[in-house]
């Protein structure tokens, strides 16, 4: 049995302008991108995650799809 364990990372909607909870899962590489649901508004929104070497974080920039 294998777990994927997500990393949670605090945004701001696009969209709406709320503060917002992305999951980012660790494993799938230092550049990832995706599409989520605003958990507010429910419009979808485009995911681009960065690993940052320096800070050692994910940079997660949301954009409109």
């Amino acid at each position: 049995m294998s777990f994927v364990l997500f990393e949670d990372v605090t945004a701001t909607c696009p969209y709406c302008s709320e503060s917002i909870s992305i999951p980012i899962d660790p494993g799938a590489g230092k550049i990832q991108e995706t599409t989520a649901d605003c958990e507010v508004c429910c419009k979808p929104i485009l995911v681009n995650v960065r690993w940052n070497e320096e800070n050692e974080e994910f940079d997660v920039e949301l954009d409109q799809e």
